[in-house]
């Protein structure tokens, strides 16, 4: 029972260093945790809202497993490397794409709601948007470039 206990110890472990550490990983993050609020205050069906929280695991699991691979590339290889390259490039290229196929789900899950230009509209026309767009803005910004701390993105 202790193992199995100590397995959801490393498990969180795993996930607080991806939040930590990865920058790309904190982005995806919020970008979910958008998609996700919008999915409950417009009128997406249960399987609308199954299909985007698998589209939003997809994307986290990629980048995590991008991110232990590199930590395992990096750990194998001091030097460079051209197997090791190709190896972090093809991984980052699947983290593009899982994440390129997130955004055409969520575009397409809230378009075909009609509410991809109530949404747009809405907010646009509310004196409220603009400074909220103001504030995820510096918030993204503070994610990507992770102001006053460390990451160990390249």
């Amino acid at each position: 029972m202790k193992k199995f206990l100590l397995s959801f110890k490393y498990a969180f472990e795993g996930l607080w260093y991806c939040i930590k550490t990865q920058r790309n990983f904190r982005f995806h993050t919020a970008a979910a945790l958008t998609a996700f609020l919008l999915s409950q205050k417009y009128d997406l069906s249960g399987s609308e809202k199954l299909i985007l929280m698998f589209t939003i695991v997809f994307v986290l699991m990629s980048e995590m497993l991008n991110t232990a691979l590199e930590a395992v590339v990096d750990m194998t290889s001091k030097e460079y490397n051209s197997f090791a390259k190709i190896a972090k490039d093809v991984c980052a290229g699947a983290v593009l794409i899982s994440a390129i196929a997130a955004s055409l789900t969520g575009i397409i899950l809230f378009y075909d709601n009609g509410n991809f230009w109530y949404i747009l509209f809405d907010y646009i026309k509310n004196p409220l948007f603009w400074l909220y767009a103001l504030i995820c803005i510096i918030y993204i910004s503070g994610i990507i470039f992770k102001f006053g701390g460390k990451t160990s993105d390249k």
